[in-house]
């Protein structure tokens, strides 16, 4: 019994340790892809000089940085090898029993895209670029001078889509069904909006029926106030007269 407890924690150590050395691979690949990627064109020449102290390197990692990026990225899967730090994470963390990955199925996912990316970016760099690769570069011109350039495209295009049939099972079936799912959510929407808007209509026309009689008496009291001053006169020049007429002497 003590025997199988010690295996056990023996097992246990190993598994942790073999789980934190990929996830330090994963982080270190990472980086130094990365860094290369900003400095590939400086550090280029540099890649033969591994030992030599004199040169010095612009990368995170120093002359072994440029050395795991001119390998992965360079003279392989182009931008694609980011893929194989993704894997390299999720290895660790199968190992340390965190599953919040699916292995087979992010493997098989994994590997459609580093065979599928390097050609795409070759395809639109026409490999003149280094996110291409030396894969993506070689099997874009070798294809282009096959099938050419449109056949080429389309064979990237049918992958992708056989891809996306297989994995998520789409069919005529069903894609019809997933977009009459859609038009009824779209037709169940439209009514809600079409009463907002009539809502908004009308309180629009109140607002200016309310509007408009205050208008008008504001009007009207111009008017009134315009015309008060005429009438004024007219009844102060009449009282004047009439004073005056009744003061006044008559001539004998």
């Amino acid at each position: 019994m003590e025997n199988f407890n010690k295996n056990t924690k023996t097992i246990s150590k190993y598994r942790i340790a073999s789980g934190l050395l990929c996830l330090a691979v994963s982080a270190v690949l990472f980086i130094s892809f990365a860094s290369y990627l900003s400095n590939w064109k400086a550090d280029q020449s540099q890649i033969g000089h591994m030992l030599d102290k004199s040169v010095k390197s612009s990368n995170v990692f120093g002359k072994l940085g440029d050395w795991l990026g001119n390998i992965f990225i360079f003279k392989s899967i182009g931008i694609a090898a980011f893929i194989i730090t993704f894997l390299l994470l999720v290895l660790g963390l199968v190992i340390l029993k965190k599953n919040y990955f699916k292995p087979w199925k992010t493997f098989s996912h994994s590997l459609f895209f580093i065979c599928w990316i390097p050609v795409f970016l070759g395809a639109v760099t026409k490999g003149n670029s280094v996110i291409s690769g030396v894969f993506g570069y070689e099997i874009y011109d070798y294809g282009s001078s096959v099938i050419g350039t449109f056949g080429l495209w389309l064979v990237l295009f049918l992958s992708l889509l056989l891809y996306f049939i297989l994995e998520f099972n789409l069919s005529p079936e069903h894609l019809a069904s997933k977009f009459n799912e859609v038009k009824d959510k779209v037709a169940s929407l439209k009514p809600e909006n079409e009463d907002d808007t009539t809502e908004n209509q009308e309180d629009t026309a109140e607002e200016k029926i309310e509007e408009e009689p205050v208008i008008s008496n504001f009007g009207q009291t111009i008017e009134i106030n315009s015309e008060t001053p005429s009438i004024t006169e007219v009844i102060t020049n009449e009282t004047d007269t009439s004073f005056t007429e009744i003061i006044s002497p008559t001539p004998d």
